[in-house]
């Protein structure tokens, strides 16, 4: 998995360019795995909806995008139960925050004062009933 932190966020955003270039190596490194018949999750604050859509056109297996939401004070909370080498602080949330809220992919879920466990719950409800993730496109 490849991270980015906030502290990176500059002049709006991280461009679309270097986003992209990230994607070309994940979907290299996922694909191996996708082969081997394991699931693979890309997990991050997009900040630009074509980089989903690169990953969706160029991944060769079935896709299922989900939108992770919470309100700016959810987020802001969760960043202060972080251990301190985690968080990125208030002012960062809030930019990351402005950032990923411009859009929607795929299936939106709120997590609102969910765990992670009742997250992950409602995801599987919303993958398809034949879903099998040996599926190649």
């Amino acid at each position: 998995m490849i991270n980015h932190e906030a502290s990176n966020v500059q002049s709006g955003c991280i461009s679309e360019k270097n986003f992209i270039k990230a994607n070309e190596i994940a979907i290299s490194k996922s694909t191996k795995h996708l082969e081997k018949g394991k699931v693979v999750v890309f997990d991050g604050c997009f900040y630009h909806k074509s980089q989903i859509e690169y990953l969706i056109k160029n991944m060769p297996f079935n896709s299922f995008v989900f939108t992770l939401k919470a309100t700016l004070d959810e987020c802001i909370s969760r960043d202060k139960k972080r251990s301190i080498r985690a968080r990125i602080g208030e002012k960062n949330v809030r930019e990351v925050y402005n950032l990923v809220s411009r859009f929607e992919s795929g299936v939106a879920i709120d997590t609102t004062k969910k765990t992670p466990e009742e997250i992950m719950t409602e995801i599987i409800s919303r993958l398809p009933e034949n879903f099998s993730k040996f599926d190649a496109k």
